[in-house]
């Protein structure tokens, strides 16, 4: 519902207009290659991540900063659950 209520896969290629939508990007989105394949493979594996570690791998206020840390790090794995 989450999904869904958030508008993760019903926004236009390209358009991130909220912090949400962009916390959610893959980096393809973000290099203005639009959705593919791995688009989804993305969001699915940043749902798990959260589930798992209960937060979101890329956290800041900013949103400049959440797109280079998308595009540019890996996601941060905690050395305990």
């Amino acid at each position: 519902m989450f999904v869904l209520s958030h508008g993760l896969f019903d926004r236009a290629p390209g358009e991130l207009k909220t912090k949400e939508s962009l916390r959610y990007a893959s980096p393809e989105e973000l290099n203005g290659i639009g959705r593919q394949s791995t688009t989804w493979v993305w969001v699915l594996g940043i749902f798990i991540y959260e589930f798992v570690y209960g937060r979101h791998p890329y956290e800041h206020k900013d949103t400049a900063v959440i797109r280079t840390m998308i595009l540019k790090y890996p996601p941060p794995f905690p050395e305990h659950i």
